[in-house]
């Protein structure tokens, strides 16, 4: 039995894949944008006014009465609330301190 040359056989298969690869895909038409949207007619500006943005009672235009019960009761000059959140600050700032200070090592992506 006579054994077909590697060459020959690598050059056949290559012509054979080679002829159903595409050569070329054309890209898509651009689509236009449309002068106008069919939602147009419906849509309008919301009006805004100083007063409203300004109020103290904002919430109240939700109409839920738990919320503004809520809204009744916070007080934001409230001490307990200042001090809660320095403790806080410093909690953080306790767990952030070791790693914060230098450890006598050192590494050229600024890693420690």
């Amino acid at each position: 039995m006579k054994t077909h040359h590697p060459l020959l056989v690598a050059a056949a298969v290559s012509l054979l894949m080679s002829a159903c690869a595409v050569t070329h895909v054309a890209p898509p038409e651009p689509v236009a944008a449309p002068a106008a949207f069919k939602e147009e007619c419906i849509w309008q500006h919301g009006a805004s006014t100083q007063a409203a943005a300004t109020s103290a009672d904002w919430l109240t235009v939700f109409n839920d009465p738990v919320l503004n019960d809520l809204a009744r009761r916070l007080v934001l000059g409230d001490e307990s609330l200042k001090g809660l959140s320095a403790q806080l600050v410093s909690a953080r700032a306790a767990v952030d301190a070791p790693a914060a200070a230098p450890c006598g090592q050192a590494c050229l992506w600024g890693h420690r």
